[in-house]
């Protein structure tokens, strides 16, 4: 009995090992993760040369398309939808015009038209009647 309870001291007293360590600290991430709010975001190119100025709607939707993007649109779109303000979306997803697009789109007398204005300027936008914009 006494030989049980030494080695049960002795046990105690050793350092934890490389797996127990481990998964302390997995489970420490795991809290960590579980307690912020988490944002995925996706990155594409936005052409085959990763160059400025220059945006291939071709590439950029097969991107979209293969990691999964639009799947996640058709999955949030059972739920609540998903708006942005006309100037705030303008804001957002100007980058993806030419200067000379965004010249024509800053012209816009409102947000919403400069939104119009750049739907119609991008070829990619060619399926507009899917979606809606108010």
């Amino acid at each position: 009995s006494r030989h049980s309870v030494a080695a049960s001291a002795s046990e105690a007293s050793r350092k934890p090992s490389v797996g127990i360590k481990f998964a302390k600290q997995l489970t420490n991430l795991l809290a960590l993760i579980d307690s912020t709010a988490t944002h995925y975001i996706r990155c594409i190119k936005p052409n085959s040369d990763r160059s400025a100025e220059r945006f291939e709607p071709k590439l950029s939707l097969e991107q979209l398309k293969y990691s999964g993007v639009f799947e996640a649109v058709t999955i949030r779109k059972c739920g609540y939808p998903f708006r942005l303000p006309h100037l705030q979306f303008a804001n957002r997803y100007r980058c993806i015009l030419s200067a000379q697009q965004r010249a024509q789109m800053d012209r816009a007398p409102t947000p919403r038209a400069a939104v119009e204005v750049m739907l119609r300027l991008l070829p990619a936008c060619a399926l507009l009647e899917e979606f809606l914009r108010g």
